[in-house]
């Protein structure tokens, strides 16, 4: 509840007593285009919860290191891909995995605690020029990607 929504034509108090209060809401049109003189106050009430929510919001961030390369069919290609959850709550429920655009697993590497990080190396063989026909790959899980 922001200082933008408080008004008697937009709620109905249904409880109000010495422990608690219970309020229905009739309309929403306060969060989604406050009064400009109340801009500050939604941001305060929003504020303590939208910290909560970015530090419980699966989040990786993913570094790509080339060991070895080419572009040529036949060249061998080498990635290091270190992989940094950055929630500080949640570690990740799926393995985090290198994936073909076309859904092919690469590699795979486990699930990833809260605030730590996991490496994960790759080398393959180019099956044709990356001239002709580029690559793609994904990396991720269900959950992010």
């Amino acid at each position: 509840r922001n200082a933008s929504s408080v008004s008697a034509s937009a709620e109905t108090i249904i409880i109000d007593n010495s422990t608690h209060q219970v309020i229905e809401w009739t309309e929403i049109y306060g969060f989604f285009t406050p009064e400009s003189d109340y801009i500050q106050a939604l941001w305060e009430d929003v504020k303590p919860g939208f910290f909560y929510l970015l530090d419980n919001t699966p989040s990786l961030k993913i570094d790509i290191e080339v060991t070895a390369g080419g572009t040529k069919a036949g060249n061998k290609i080498g990635l290091n891909f270190v992989c940094i959850n950055w929630s500080p709550r949640l570690s990740t429920l799926e393995k985090i995995n290198v994936l073909t655009s076309s859904g092919f697993i690469v590699a795979s590497a486990s699930t990833i605690p809260a605030a730590s990080s996991r490496e994960l190396a790759i080398e393959f063989l180019l099956s044709s020029d990356l001239d002709e026909t580029g690559l793609e790959l994904k990396i991720g899980n269900e959950f992010t990607g």
